[in-house]
């Protein structure tokens, strides 16, 4: 395998990788919604607090990593052209 070829299988290791994560976090944030909601019905203002600002970051961290995806993806498909494959 060439450099080039090391570092595509690299990379799509990666982009797998990144699916498990988003995986998680989708799961994690749903957990967290429904937990904002179990201490809403229960008038717990700061577990609502808590958990919206728990969900509210997934949600950041699940729009950071599909903008990585793309990237690796559109990395792999210049280095495969650039490779003659």
């Amino acid at each position: 395998m060439t450099a080039t070829g090391d570092i595509i299988a690299a990379v799509q290791v990666l982009i797998q990788q990144l699916h498990q994560s988003v995986t998680a976090t989708n799961a994690a944030a749903q957990r967290a919604e429904q937990a904002r909601g179990a201490a809403a019905a229960l008038g717990h203002a700061q577990g609502v607090a808590t958990f919206g600002a728990i969900h509210q970051t997934l949600a950041e961290v699940q729009q950071g990593i599909g903008p990585l995806i793309d990237r690796a993806r559109t990395a792999i498909t210049q280095a495969q052209a650039a490779e003659g494959g």
